[in-house]
C-alpha cells in the first residue's frame, strides 16, 4: 500500500543563527511543502524516485552504505541515499515527488524533503527531527542545526513554535490575524555547502568552548574574549535570543510596531555583527521597510543570499511595490500523512 506524505517548509520569523548555540528561535511552518507518494515493492532492490523540480530521477540501491552516498548522482538523490544508508533497512520500491517550495529560496527545501522522504518510506524512527537532521547532514555536508526540523515537524495552524534549543522543548505562539506575513525572494540563490555557513557555526562553538552556556553570558564577560569575530557572534547571539522573547511577548500583547522594530533589528545584527546577509538582502530589507504599511524586514534562515520576511499591516499588496516575487505565507499545520 503506498503512503503519501506533505512536509512543510518553514520560515524563521525571528531567532537565526542560535539554534546550534543553545538558544532560542521562533518560526512558522508555511502551507508550501514537500509531496511524495510512494509504493513500496519487497522485490525492489532499488528505491525509485522522480521529480517534478528535477530532470534527472534518483535511484539508490537498498543496502547502499553510508560512505557512498556522497558519490551519488544525481545532487538530489543523495538525500534518498542518505535516508536509506541511515536506516535500519528500507523495502524498495518508486515514488514520486512534488514541491512548491522555492529552491534555495531560505524556506527549508532541503528539510522538507528530508523529512518527507523519512515518512515516506516508513522509516522506524522515535527521532524524525533528529534522523532528518542526519539525513541532511550527510547529503550536504552542512552541519545544520534543527531550527527547520523542529518547525517543519511541530508546527501548528495560526501559531508560531518558541523553541528553546538547550533541551528542544518548545511552546506556541499565537499569530494574530491582525498581521500579514510575506516571503520576498531576492533571486540570489544560496547553497549552504558553498557558503560561509559552517565558518559562522565554528565560530560560536569556539565561543562556547570559552565561555560556556551563552544564555548565561553578559555582554560585558563577551568584551574579554579579545576577538573582534568571536565578539561580534556572541553579541549577536545573546542580543538575538532576547528578541525572540521580546517578538513573543509583542505578539501577544498585539504591539505589532514593537514586533516589527524587533525584526529590523535582527536584520542588522545578523547583517553587521553575523556577516550572513549580502548587499542585495541589505538593499530588499531597505526598500521593503520603506513601504506604508510594512513593520519590519529582515532575512530569514542562514542567510547567504534567499529570502526576506516581511510583517505588514493586514491587507497590504506587497507585490505592488516591489519587482521581486512575494508569497504571503500563513502559519500551518506541520508533516503528516496525506490520506
Amino acid at each position: 500500500m503506498n503512503r503519501s506524505v506533505f512536509a512543510p517548509g518553514r520560515v524563521n520569523l525571528i531567532g537565526d543563527h542560535t539554534d546550534y548555540a543553545g538558544g532560542l528561535a521562533l518560526p512558522i511552518a508555511i502551507q508550501l511543502g514537500t509531496f511524495i507518494t510512494f509504493d513500496p515493492n519487497e522485490r525492489s532492490e532499488t528505491v525509485l524516485f522522480h521529480s517534478d523540480t528535477q530532470a534527472q530521477k534518483a535511484e539508490v540501491q537498498i543496502e547502499i552504505g553510508k560512505s557512498q552516498v556522497h558519490l551519488v548522482e544525481p545532487g538530489w538523490a543523495r538525500f534518498v541515499a542518505a535516508a536509506v544508508a541511515l536506516s535500519n533497512g528500507v523495502v524498495g520500491g518508486s515514488g514520486s515527488v512534488r514541491s512548491n517550495l522555492p529552491i534555495g529560496s531560505g524556506l527549508s527545501s532541503s528539510a522538507s524533503f528530508a523529512i518527507a522522504l523519512t515518512m515516506a518510506l516508513g522509516i522506524d524512527t522515535e527521532d524524525l527531527v533528529g534522523f532528518a537532521q542526519e539525513v541532511e547532514h550527510l547529503a550536504t555536508g552542512v552541519p545544520c542545526g534543527k531550527l527547520d526540523q523542529m518547525a517543519i515537524v511541530n508546527g501548528k495552524k495560526q501559531f508560531g513554535v518558541q523553541i528553546d534549543f538547550r533541551d528542544l522543548s518548545y511552546r506556541y505562539v499565537e499569530i494574530p490575524d491582525e498581521i500579514d506575513i510575506f516571503i520576498v525572494e531576492s533571486g540570489e540563490t544560496r547553497q549552504l555547502e558553498y557558503s560561509n555557513y559552517s565558518n559562522r557555526r565554528e565560530s560560536a562553538l569556539k565561543a562556547i568552548s570559552i565561555l560556556g552556556d551563552l544564555r548565561k553570558v553578559s555582554l560585558d564577560e563577551v568584551e574579554k574574549l579579545g576577538d573582534i569575530d568571536l565578539i561580534n557572534c556572541c553579541t549577536h547571539i545573546i542580543s538575538e535570543n532576547k528578541r525572540v522573547v521580546l517578538f513573543g511577548d509583542a505578539l501577544s500583547k498585539k504591539d505589532f510596531q514593537k514586533a516589527g522594530r524587533l525584526l529590523s533589528e535582527s536584520h542588522w545584527s545578523l547583517s553587521h555583527l553575523y556577516n550572513v546577509s549580502t548587499p542585495i538582502l541589505d538593499n530588499l530589507v531597505e526598500r521593503a521597510t520603506s513601504i506604508n504599511g510594512v513593520l519590519g524586514a529582515r532575512v530569514t534562515g542562514a542567510g547567504f543570499g534567499g529570502s526576506v520576511v516581511v510583517l505588514s499591516e493586514p491587507g497590504l499588496d506587497l507585490q505592488q511595490f516591489l519587482t521581486e516575487r512575494v508569497i504571503k505565507v500563513v502559519p500551518s499545520n506541520g508533516a503528516n500523512l496525506v490520506v
